[in-house]
């Protein structure tokens, strides 16, 4: 039988041992997680630097063909070159506007575009290569002409939901998903002034 001394010795032997296994254990968790952290700020602060929003409005060229308008604008702190507009690889079913034909796909200052299934995309030609398109803070107009009436575009789910590259489409970094939102037609601006001119003589009547 070993003596309390000599078992004294053997455990002031061994426990150096497990001292350091476990300090480098806990290192290793904390490098790690260290590194997790910085990679999720790197992302964040990327996808931060990169936005962009954007309107779109309508005008009746016969009775079964609208012209839209797109505003893009760059909101972020990098160039735009191309846009993907009523399309995201996030949310189904992807392509999201309405069944009907769209033609006259163009846009300005460069800027093309055409037809993908149910979604339209809009390259800036001359940049998109290189990534120098559309500047922090500028605005581009982009057209297209389609058989579906902008109640009906309204009404589609997800009509407005795109996403922007910084250079090439698919093979450059992207904004976050944005929805471009539409803006009142002249027509229903008038009927809004019309009614609020009547309110106001209802109003004035009332008091008299």
């Amino acid at each position: 039988m070993s003596s309390p001394l000599v078992n004294r010795m053997r455990c002031n032997q061994i426990e150096p041992k497990t001292n350091s296994s476990t300090m480098n254990l806990k290192k290793l968790i904390q490098n790690r997680f260290i590194l997790a952290t910085a990679c999720a700020l790197t992302s964040s602060i990327s996808s931060f630097a990169q936005g962009a929003s954007g309107t779109i409005s309508s005008q009746q060229l016969n009775p079964s063909l609208w012209q839209y308008t797109i505003t893009l604008t760059d909101s972020g702190s990098t160039d735009i070159s191309s846009l993907w507009y009523a399309w995201t690889p996030d949310v189904s079913p992807y392509f999201y506007l309405p069944s009907g034909t769209l033609s006259s796909i163009s846009g300005q200052n460069g800027w093309t575009g055409s037809a993908v299934n149910n979604s339209i995309q809009f390259t800036d030609n001359g940049n998109a290569d290189n990534g120098n398109g559309l500047s922090p803070g500028q605005s581009v107009n982009l057209f297209y002409d389609a058989t579906f009436s902008p109640a009906t575009l309204a009404a589609t789910a997800h009509s407005g939901l795109s996403v922007a590259y910084q250079g090439a489409l698919e093979g450059s970094s992207s904004t976050p998903d944005f929805t471009i939102t539409a803006t009142p037609e002249p027509a229903s601006l008038g009927l809004l002034a019309i009614g609020l001119t009547g309110l106001a003589v209802c109003g004035k009547r009332m008091k008299k």
